[in-house]
C-alpha cells in the first residue's frame, strides 16, 4: 500500500511539471535511487572549453588584420567581413540540425562531429595558403579559405550548444550553473584571443599563413582531448533526479518549448542581449577611430571587453550554481547594468583623450553583458523542463546568432560616412598595401589586382543609440514578462520530498 501512494505521489509532481509521456525512471531495488558524479565529467567539461576557445578564435581571427587579409587574398575589406559573418548564418543553418543531433544522438556523437568540422576547416583555411592556390590569378585562395571558415562556422552550434547539455547530464545540481559558465565563455574568450594575437603575428602579408597555422594547434588539442576523455554521452548512474527523468522527444520538446510564453521571453531577452554584446565587440573600433583613438587602443578595449565578460560570467554562474533560486534577481542586476554602462560608452565615445573612462564603460559591459550567459542558459532549462537541455541552448543560441546579423547590418546602414577631412585620426582612412608589399609572395608574379581604394570610415553614433534602445526594451521584457516558473528546481524538490530519489549532488 505504501509503495502505491508513493507512486501516486510521483505521478502528482510529474503532472504538475507536463511531463507528458516522460516519466522517472523506476527502480526495482528497495529503497531510494541513488545519483552518483563521475570524476572524468572535469575532463569532459575541459575538453569542451579547448573545443569552444579554439572555435572562437577561429570565428575572428581574420577581422583584427582586415587590409593585410584583403591584400593577401586579392579581395576588398567588405570580402573580409564575411570571414566573420559566415558564422552568423552557417551556424543558423547548421542550429536545429545540432538540436537535433544532442537530442537523438547525444552529447558524444555531438561534439565529435564539432570537433572534426573545427579542425578541418582550420586545416583548410590554411591549405588556401599553399602557392599552388594562393598563387593562381584567379580568386582560388580566397574561396579556399572561405568554405575552410564556412566549415568551422559549422562545428560551433554541435560545440556552443553542448554545455547545457553537459552540465545536466553529468554535474551535480550545486555544479550545472559553472560547468555551463565556464564551457560558454571559453567561446568569447577565444574571441579576445584573437583580437589580441593576430595583429601581433601578422605584421605582414607574409605572416598570415603563419596566424593560420598556429591556430590549428588549439583545434587540434580539442580534437585529442574530445575523442579521449568524452567516451560516452551518458554516466551509468545519473548525477541528478532531473536527469533520471525521461526528457521530451526532439519534435515534442521543440513544440513545449515554442508554446511557452516565458520561454518567448527569455528567448527575445537573451537574443537581444547577446546581439547587442557581439555587435558592441565588433564595431569598436571603427566606432572610437574618427575621434582620435587608435586601432592598438580599441582592440586592446575589445579584448577587456570579453576578458571582464568571462570574469562576471564566472561570478554570476558561481552565484547561480550555490544560490538557487535567483536566476531573475541576477539577470535583472546582469541585463540593467549591461544598459546603463552602454549608455556611458555611447555618451562619452565621442569625446576625445579620456581612454581610461571608456574603457571603464566597455568593461562593465562587458562584465554584466556576459555575466547573463549562464543565468539565460540555466534559465532555459529551467522553464522549458522536461524538454531536453540541448532545445533550450540550441534556441537561445540561435537567437543570438539571428539578433547579432541583424544588429550589425542595422547598424551598417544607419551609419554615415565620415568626411575624410573632419577625421582627427588618419589612421581610420584604411589604406591597402602598396603592390611592392605584395611581390615577396609567389617569386613577385602574383598580382595585387585592383585594391586601391581606401576605406571609407562611418559615424557609429546612430547605431549606439540604436543598441541601448534595443538593450532597454529587452530589460523592461525582461522584468515585466518573466515569470518565476523554475520546474527543473521544483520537480527535484518534489523528488526529495517524496522520498523516491537519494540526495541530489
Amino acid at each position: 500500500m505504501a509503495t502505491n501512494c508513493e507512486a501516486c505521489e510521483v505521478s502528482k509532481a510529474n503532472s504538475k511539471v507536463q511531463l507528458e509521456d516522460a516519466s522517472p525512471k523506476s527502480n526495482d531495488s528497495v529503497g531510494p535511487v541513488q545519483y552518483k558524479l563521475y570524476p572524468v565529467r572535469y575532463l569532459m567539461l575541459i575538453a569542451l572549453i579547448v573545443l569552444n576557445l579554439s572555435n572562437g578564435i577561429m570565428w575572428l581571427s581574420y577581422s583584427p588584420v582586415p587590409s593585410l587579409t584583403a591584400s593577401y587574398y586579392g579581395i576588398s575589406l567588405s570580402e573580409v567581413d564575411w570571414f566573420s559573418n559566415s558564422y552568423f548564418i552557417s551556424s543558423l543553418v547548421m542550429g536545429f540540425f545540432s538540436i537535433f543531433v544532442l537530442d537523438v544522438f547525444g552529447l558524444r556523437t555531438a561534439i565529435i562531429i564539432g570537433t572534426v568540422c573545427n579542425l578541418l576547416g582550420g586545416v583548410l583555411r590554411y591549405i588556401s595558403t599553399m602557392d599552388p592556390i594562393i598563387c593562381s590569378d584567379s580568386k582560388a585562395g580566397f574561396i579556399t579559405a572561405i568554405i575552410g571558415q564556412i566549415i568551422t562556422a559549422f562545428a560551433q552550434p554541435f560545440i556552443l550548444y553542448a554545455p547545457a547539455k553537459l552540465a545536466n547530464t553529468w554535474f551535480g545540481a550545486k555544479e550545472r550553473g559553472l560547468c555551463t559558465d565556464l564551457a560558454s565563455v571559453a567561446n568569447p574568450l577565444g574571441v579576445a584571443i584573437a583580437q589580441i594575437a593576430s595583429p601581433y603575428i601578422v605584421t605582414d602579408i607574409q605572416k598570415l599563413p603563419v596566424m593560420l597555422w598556429v591556430y590549428i594547434i588549439p583545434a587540434g588539442i580539442g580534437a585529442l582531448f574530445s575523442i579521449s576523455f568524452i567516451w560516452r554521452s551518458s554516466p551509468a548512474i545519473p548525477p541528478t533526479s532531473s536527469h533520471d527523468t525521461a526528457h521530451l522527444p526532439f519534435i515534442k520538446g521543440l513544440k513545449s518549448a515554442s508554446k511557452n510564453l516565458n520561454f518567448w521571453v527569455l528567448l527575445t531577452t537573451f537574443g537581444v542581449s547577446a546581439g547587442v554584446f557581439t555587435t558592441v565587440q565588433i564595431i569598436v573600433p571603427q566606432y572610437v577611430c574618427p575621434y582620435g583613438y587608435s586601432n592598438k587602443a580599441a582592440g586592446l578595449w575589445g579584448s577587456l571587453l570579453i576578458i571582464f565578460g568571462v570574469v562576471g560570467a564566472t561570478l554570476s554562474g558561481l552565484l547561480i550554481s550555490r544560490i538557487s533560486g535567483l536566476y531573475k534577481e541576477i539577470g535583472i542586476i546582469c541585463l540593467s547594468c549591461t544598459t546603463l554602462s552602454i549608455i556611458g560608452f555611447v555618451e562619452v565615445s565621442t569625446i576625445q583623450h579620456i581612454p581610461f573612462v571608456l574603457a571603464f564603460f566597455l568593461c562593465a559591459t562587458g562584465f554584466f553583458g556576459l555575466g547573463f550567459l549562464p543565468v539565460a542558459m540555466e534559465l532555459g532549462v529551467e522553464v522549458t523542463f522536461p524538454a531536453a537541455e540541448a532545445t533550450s541552448s540550441g534556441l537561445l543560441w540561435s537567437a543570438a546568432q539571428v539578433f547579432g546579423f541583424l544588429f550589425v547590418t542595422i547598424g551598417q546602414l544607419i551609419s554615415p560616412v565620415i568626411d575624410s577631412s573632419t577625421l582627427s585620426n588618419d589612421q581610420c582612412q584604411v589604406s591597402f598595401p602598396s603592390s611592392n608589399d605584395t611581390m615577396s609572395l609567389c617569386n613577385g608574379h602574383r598580382s595585387n589586382h585592383t585594391l586601391t581604394d581606401n576605406a571609407k570610415p562611418q559615424d557609429w553614433t546612430n547605431c549606439g543609440i540604436f543598441l541601448v534602445i534595443m538593450m532597454m526594451l529587452a530589460f523592461l521584457m525582461f522584468v515585466v514578462f518573466f515569470k518565476r516558473d523554475y520546474k527543473r528546481m521544483e520537480y527535484e524538490e518534489r523528488r526529495k520530498t517524496t522520498g523516491e530519489a537519494g540526495s541530489d549532488n
